[in-house]
């Protein structure tokens, strides 16, 4: 997918990254005593001579799928970042309102 035409030396920016984290909930119940963790945010590195300035990580934690974007601050602003996140949201709201049209 293309995400950006922004030449970075002898490349294109043009590949985004998905990192499915997984199901956290057998690393930690989420509370201790009176502290109950009803979200967890986990982030991956992403290299600054990579082809890909954005990363998409997806984990399950209490049933809920929790999303978060890592990007390069570089090569793209929080603005743009805001915005991109937006657009998936509505693409994968989307994609599972379709799913269930035709499961019913």
């Amino acid at each position: 997918a293309v995400v950006s035409t922004q030449s970075t030396g002898n490349s294109v920016l043009r590949y985004f990254c998905v990192s499915n984290l997984g199901n956290i909930e057998n690393m930690s119940t989420g509370s201790r005593g009176d502290i109950i963790a009803t979200k967890i945010l986990r982030s991956s590195n992403i290299f600054p001579y990579r082809e890909a300035p954005f990363n998409h990580n997806l984990q399950l934690f209490r049933g809920k799928l929790m999303y978060n974007l890592d990007y390069l601050n570089n090569l793209s602003t929080d603005q743009f970042a805001r915005d991109y996140v937006t657009r998936v949201f509505g693409v994968m709201t989307d994609m599972v309102d379709r799913l269930f049209q035709i499961t019913n």
